[in-house]
Formats: C-alpha cells, sequence, structure tokens
C-alpha cells in the first residue's frame, strides 16, 4: 500500500470517528432533551404520576378511646389524583387504626369526618348533616337537619349535646331517642365566637351537668347548664391550647402554652368545688400534637413528635409507662425510595454507554497501524470507567 493511500486511509477514519461522536452526542443531548420535556410534561399533565412514586405520608390527627380499645385516628394525602389539567386537588383520606399491644393494627379508610369522640364501647364521627358511630366491627349512621357545619358533641345520659354552625352562627341542640331540644347558648360564648380568631370549644358532662369550655383572645372561659340555666362565666388567665376530661369524681383541665422551645403542657384538677394545680407534665417541647383521654379510668397522654409517636399513662402527677408507636411519617422509606430511583438512574445511563459502545464497534475500525505496528480502539466502555475513576479521585483530593 502506498503513502498516499495510506493517507487517505487515516484521513477517512478520521471523519468515520468524528461523524459516530458527533452522531453519539446529538444521541445523548436529544435523549436528555426528550426525558426534560417529557418529565416537564409530566409535571404539569399527570403530577400525581410523579409524587405516587414517593411513598404516601400519613399524620397523626387523633388518639381516643372507647374504653376497652384504643384508636388511632389519621389522614393522608392521595397526590396520584393531582392534576393541574383537570383540575384535581389531592384527595384526603381518613384512617382508624386500632392499639393492639404496642403496634397500630387493622388500619381501615373511614369516612371523611369532622370531630370524633370516644364513648362507652364505640366511637362517634360528627360530619355536615350526620353523626356515624362504630363499635370496633359495625358502623351506624344517622342524618339530621339539626346538624349544621363543623359539628362537635358529647354523649351523655340524657342524650347527645352538639353545637354546630347554621348560617355563621352557632347553634346548640340535644337529641335524645329522635327528640330534638334546642338550648340557647351565653351571650359571652356567641360574642367570642366572633371576636377570637380560633374559637376554640369542648362540651363535657360532670357530675349530671353540662359544661361548656371556650377561648377567648386572652383567656380560657367555662359555664355550666342545669337545665335551665347558664351558671355565670368564669374565666381564667391561660391561653392557648387546652382539652378538658372527665373521670367521674374529678374534672382535669390540661392547657398547653408558648410556643417553639418554650412550649409546655400542663393541667388543673377541679374537685370538691375547687381548684388544685398547676401540674406541669416533663416532656419535650417538640410535640407538634397531643390528645388526653381515658383508658380502663386511667388517665392516658399522646404525644407527636415530628419522626416520633409515645403513648403515656399519667400517675402521681408524672408520666409513666411509655409506649414507643411506629411514626406515620416514613422518611426512612421515603429517603429509600429515592435512593432506589437514583440507582436505577445510574444503572440506565450505565448500560447505555455499554451499549453504543459495542454499536459503535460495529460501524467503526477497531484497529489503527501506525509503522507497522497494529493498536486498537478502545471503546466507549473502557474509556468510561478509567475516566470515571479517574476524576472521582481527583475531586475527592480537592481542598477548600
Amino acid at each position: 500500500m502506498s503513502e498516499e493511500t495510506k493517507l487517505v486511509d487515516r484521513e477517512q477514519e478520521k471523519r468515520t470517528n468524528k461523524r459516530l461522536a458527533i452522531g453519539v452526542g446529538v444521541l445523548g443531548l436529544g435523549a436528555f432533551a426528550f426525558f426534560y420535556v417529557l418529565f416537564f410534561l409530566m409535571m404539569f399533565l399527570k403530577p400525581g404520576l410523579i409524587f405516587s412514586m414517593i411513598p404516601d405520608q400519613s399524620f397523626t390527627t387523633a388518639a381516643l378511646s372507647d374504653n376497652n380499645r384504643i384508636y388511632l385516628l389519621s389522614e393522608k394525602l392521595d397526590m396520584s389524583t393531582l392534576s393541574i389539567k383537570e383540575q384535581q386537588e389531592p384527595k384526603k383520606k381518613h384512617i382508624l387504626s386500632v392499639l393492639e399491644g404496642t403496634t397500630l393494627a387493622k388500619p381501615q379508610e373511614i369516612p371523611a369526618y369532622e370531630t370524633a369522640i370516644g364513648s362507652d364501647n364505640k366511637l362517634i364521627f360528627f360530619s355536615d348533616g350526620m353523626y356515624r358511630t362504630y363499635d370496633g366491627n359495625a358502623w351506624a349512621e344517622k342524618r339530621t337537619d339539626n346538624i349544621g357545619h363543623d359539628p362537635q358533641g358529647i354523649e351523655t345520659p340524657q342524650g347527645l349535646y352538639i353545637i354546630s354552625t347554621f348560617e355563621e352562627k352557632p347553634r346548640l341542640t340535644r337529641i335524645m331517642n329522635d327528640e330534638v331540644t334546642p338550648i340557647p347558648l351565653p351571650d359571652e360564648y356567641l360574642r367570642a365566637q366572633k371576636e377570637t380568631t380560633c374559637p376554640c370549644t369542648q362540651l363535657v358532662w360532670y357530675q349530671g351537668r353540662l359544661c361548656l369550655f371556650w377561648s377567648t383572645n386572652s383567656s380560657i372561659a367555662w359555664t355550666t347548664w342545669n337545665n335551665a340555666a347558664w351558671a355565670p362565666i368564669a374565666t381564667s388567665p391561660y391561653s392557648g391550647g387546652f382539652q378538658v376530661i372527665v373521670d367521674g369524681q374529678k374534672l382535669y383541665f390540661f392547657n398547653r402554652e408558648g410556643i417553639g422551645q418554650n412550649r409546655s403542657l400542663s393541667y388543673y384538677v377541679f374537685a370538691n368545688n375547687d381548684w388544685s394545680g398547676p401540674k406541669r407534665l416533663p416532656i419535650k417541647s417538640s410535640f407538634v400534637h397531643w390528645d388526653i383521654f381515658l383508658q380502663h379510668g386511667k388517665l392516658m397522654l399522646f404525644l407527636q413528635e415530628p419522626l416520633s409517636q409515645t403513648l403515656h399513662t399519667i400517675e402521681n402527677e408524672t408520666l409513666a409507662n411509655p409506649v414507643s408507636l411506629k411514626s406515620n411519617f416514613n422518611i426512612l422509606g421515603m429517603v429509600g425510595r429515592m435512593a432506589v430511583m437514583a440507582i436505577l438512574g445510574s444503572l440506565v445511563c450505565f448500560l447505555s454507554i455499554f451499549g453504543v459502545s459495542a454499536l459503535m464497534r460495529k460501524y467503526k475500525n477497531r484497529y489503527w497501524i501506525e509503522q507497522e505496528t497494529q493498536y486498537e480502539f478502545a471503546s466507549l466502555f473502557r474509556r468510561f470507567m478509567p475516566t470515571s475513576l479517574t476524576t472521582s479521585s481527583s475531586s475527592s483530593h480537592l481542598r477548600f
């Protein structure tokens, strides 16, 4: 072969390799652009499909008891239904789980509700225009025009007392044997509903009387109903979230005060027409949700922290018998799912380089002869591995 022929072959090889390199570059750029556009379109047209790849996270909203079993209520968002094009919002699911030992078992999706209470051997769920009862096995539903919006209530020997809103005005009614009795609300309570940004309200039954507690902008007030009139309003200088519970002999008033690192939880006891307290509970300030309920006559405290949730028994003014429950917010599951997606993406990239390298070897000259010495061109795959290792090694020696 003449020297001129060798030069022509060499130039031809250069042009061929250049075209292959450009082709691979265009192919890679096109693939990147395709996946980028596809991801962009999916985020607008089918964002639920993207979010469905992340494990559903649920949040506990309440802990309560029917005096036999302890239940936890939680909410989760089904992001798979999210669609901007079809104007569909994520679907909120309500989950009811029963505590068996230290494990939450038998989770079931339940109908939407506004508030829920635990009663003797059953749970009662209040919704607009209705309430449902659950005895651990079966559900029963009762619809009535005497329940308005945002209802909450209490079951007593004299029937159900329910506060709800009709045309932006609160109304208190008693329902017993399908007989409805309206009860006028105190003027102070009605005024607080208009002036307070968060008019928290709770009804309790204590020693044959209905007790009404509510919050104002700077205090917490309460009164009692004797089936004819309301007693004079009593107020406290405390503010913040509160919960009231009765064990028959005593009334317990739990009050959450402060925000952030200054958050605390204390309780007061009303017995023999006198208050005692406060008794501050030794808990961390990082709790985000809490509930008080009775289980077999014992005071129970449920605490939810950002990554954990615990059930305590309140004994001798302190916390005892802590039971750690599995957190609904599964951050490890979320990180694990994202790690799997990252590994799969890297594996696709790795196999793509291997496949392109194998394909190119069919269309390019694998050997080069220089001064009667034959050289073999390394494939893209063989070039990729040492280059990646060299780059990683170099980056590990960087100093700032």
